[in-house]
């Protein structure tokens, strides 16, 4: 008899870390039923994922072209920790609900975060999964290539990166112009990607740069979809 395969859903950013810990999830262990991102409610930029403030239908372009319901959490702007926790804990047990037995995560190194999530999923009675934990910034480069995922950087640190880093392909080219100081793999935060192909996008993301704008010490480089390409892919 075929073990039962559990199901989960998948912590989504749209960078990197997220598409790795994706292709790691992809076992006879785990059945994959859902991406979960969380969203602010910006008056300025309508909605936008809450850490690395990339625009909802990107993120739902995203989900689309890898066939995965999208779940999403909408806070306030400047929400409190306990208004996270809270809409948290009850997307959680709505999962749980539905027979989601874990949620995955693509964090890699920061304990903290991980411990504070973990309160959270034992709260809520289901188990964290981090597919990526403690690889080397080597492996994530290593492997983010040989799958050939393809990502733009949309994000920089502003001390660690200068503007010219932004809007770059996150390829090798970038990754040797980076300074000495700043992590390969940018798991220190100095920088923030959006994959917009991979091995399990059905599509490529047809995405197209716009401006870009400064916020708490970091500088975004907006990116919206490219309507008329992606009119032409569907």
């Amino acid at each position: 008899m075929a073990k039962r395969r559990k199901k989960i859903v998948l912590s989504w950013s749209g960078g990197k870390d997220s598409a790795l810990s994706l292709f790691e999830l992809k076992s006879p262990e785990w059945d994959i039923v859902g991406l979960l991102t969380i969203f602010v409610d910006d008056p300025q930029k309508s909605q936008v994922s809450q850490m690395h403030r990339v625009p909802r239908r990107l993120l739902q372009a995203q989900a689309e072209s890898l066939e995965l319901p999208l779940h999403e959490i909408v806070l306030p702007p400047k929400a409190s920790n306990e208004v996270y926790q809270e809409a948290m804990l009850a997307k959680l047990q709505d999962l749980k609900q539905q027979d989601v037995e874990a949620v995955a995560c693509g964090d890699v190194q920061l304990v903290d975060v991980r411990r504070f999530k973990d309160q959270i999923f034992k709260k809520a009675g289901i188990k964290s999964v981090y597919p990526i934990w403690e690889w080397s910034s080597e492996m994530i480069i290593q492997a983010f290539r040989g799958l050939n995922h393809r990502a733009i950087v949309h994000c920089i640190e502003k001390q660690k990166l200068p503007t010219s880093f932004l809007g770059r392909e996150y390829n090798a080219s970038f990754v040797n112009d980076l300074p000495r100081d700043v992590d390969p793999a940018g798991e220190n935060g100095e920088f923030h990607s959006f994959v917009w192909d991979g091995p399990f996008f059905n599509q490529v993301i047809p995405i197209q740069p716009e401006g870009h704008y400064e916020m708490d010490g970091f500088i975004y480089q907006e990116i919206a979809l490219n309507l008329t390409q992606q009119a032409r892919h569907n």
